[in-house]
């Protein structure tokens, strides 16, 4: 399981990965993440620091989240590096040093996800203009290394680990922050201010998907990055099945809201309506009543709801919800990733192309999602769209380990600690890059998760 392996011991077992990536690449994934990162914490900053969010279970504090991606790029990067290549970085230790003394903590612990509980997370509130130094030190020494050094498979799998696990965490920036800006904003409408879509309601139709089979996950010894709980491939059979063409949109949504879901029992499992009564939950998050109309809170506008937007910032609980109130079902994971590889004909819903924003709604362009019916460019081969991007997608399962799980011999805490207790999500949204998702990525939440732009697709029980 590689738990207890020298460094030594972790590179020879990298060099199986066999991930090729150019010099070129490799310095604009990175470029493209510290611009992000820096642009989202600067904007962060000062509002946190206004409003708690220590009562939202699924948001760190900005400060936290910073030193704990600078962290992760020492220990599961920069100190590897270091072994093979012999790398100096006695400044950003120096940095780091100045920053355990002014604020009474070590450093590697107090950031380590797995050392720190959530809770105690709150307890220090380190400088951030500190915290922005130690990073931009640490990606001035991978920017060097990079261009100075010959590059090899350990290398890249190395550098681009952190990488992408920094893109994990600019998406966590930018939901904390829409979440941070709409706590500003003031419930008490004015008619005048309002915004209020026109638009007609799509009917979302339900596609037959043939019977076939599926290469389902990947295997380490291809040419891209691999995280553990991807692999290995294994060939499944899948049904045939029918789902929606579309996922599931505000205007659908509130057809289960009015039908007075959410106070109707039936509709939900007794965990369900425990978190549902415990917290108060009558909507998604954001959205909200008064006399009888439904709005949602979005930056510093207030829109009156019903649009062909997909619906978003729901959990898995008000998903499952939904679903038995329309007599459907979720997608299973298997089924998602046979209509997101183009029912195993190709790496994506509509091709071998990599993502763009031409195609599908990433990289942050539109700031927010987008209409479902938008994109019909990167529809899969029987028409089923918005796979990859605009929102993130709940599937049935929880999160499991496939057959002959190996544990990841860098990144341990991958996926182990959440097996059983997340549930699964695929495709991506908005607000990630493309260079992090593909058909294969397994996203995994906890079902009481809303913070997160995730929605859902659904699929009509067999008779």
């Amino acid at each position: 399981m590689y738990l207890y392996l020298s460094n030594n011991e972790k590179l020879e077992l990298l060099k199986t990965q066999e991930l090729e990536i150019s010099k070129n690449k490799l310095l604009f994934y990175l470029g493209t993440v510290k611009k992000n990162t820096l642009k989202l914490v600067k904007k962060l900053s000062p509002i946190s620091n206004i409003i708690s969010i220590e009562n939202d279970n699924c948001i760190n504090p900005i400060e936290w989240q910073l030193g704990h991606i600078s962290h992760f790029y020492i220990i599961h990067t920069l100190n590897l590096l270091n072994t093979k290549n012999g790398l100096h970085f006695d400044i950003l230790k120096s940095y780091i040093k100045q920053i355990e003394k002014q604020f009474s903590i070590n450093f590697s612990d107090f950031f380590d996800s797995f050392k720190t509980p959530r809770h105690m997370r709150f307890s220090k509130i380190i400088c951030m203009k500190r915290l922005i130094i130690v990073y931009n030190s640490i990606t001035k020494i991978l920017h060097s290394f990079i261009n100075n050094f010959e590059l090899d498979y350990v290398n890249n799998y190395l550098i681009m680990l952190s990488i992408l696990h920094n893109e994990m965490h600019n998406e966590n920036f930018y939901f904390s922050y829409y979440n941070l800006q709409n706590n500003f904003l003031d419930t008490i409408i004015h008619i005048s201010l309002l915004n209020k879509s026109n638009e007609r309601k799509i009917n979302n139709i339900f596609i037959d998907i043939p019977k076939g089979f599926l290469h389902q996950g990947q295997d380490i010894n291809e040419k891209n990055l691999v995280f553990d709980n991807e692999t290995p491939s294994f060939l499944i059979r899948i049904n045939d099945f029918k789902v929606s063409k579309y996922p599931i949109t505000e205007f659908e949504y509130l057809d289960f809201i009015n039908a007075d879901g959410y106070n109707n029992s039936i509709y939900w499992t007794q965990n369900s309506l425990d978190w549902k009564n415990k917290n108060n939950i009558e909507a998604p998050l954001y959205w909200f009543n008064i006399n009888n109309i439904w709005y949602r809170k979005h930056l510093n506008n207030i829109y009156i709801v019903g649009s062909n937007l997909p619906v978003c910032n729901i959990s898995w609980y008000e998903a499952e919800a939904y679903c038995k109130w329309k007599n459907v079902r979720l997608i299973k994971e298997s089924e998602w990733e046979y209509l997101s590889t183009n029912l195993g004909r190709s790496l994506y819903p509509w091709g071998n192309q990599e993502p763009n924003a031409n195609i599908c709604n990433v990289n942050n362009v539109n700031k927010f999602c987008e209409n479902v019916n938008l994109y019909e460019s990167g529809n899969n081969i029987v028409g089923v769209s918005q796979l990859i991007g605009n929102i993130w997608e709940w599937c049935a399962e929880d999160l499991y380990p496939y057959n002959n799980f190996t544990m990841d011999c860098v990144y341990n805490e991958m996926s182990y600690p959440f097996f059983g207790k997340k549930k699964i999500c695929r495709g991506g949204c908005f607000a990630v890059n493309d260079f992090l998702i593909h058909s294969k990525y397994r996203n995994a939440q906890d079902p009481e998760c809303r913070i997160q732009f995730i929605g859902f697709r659904v699929c009509l029980k067999s008779s």
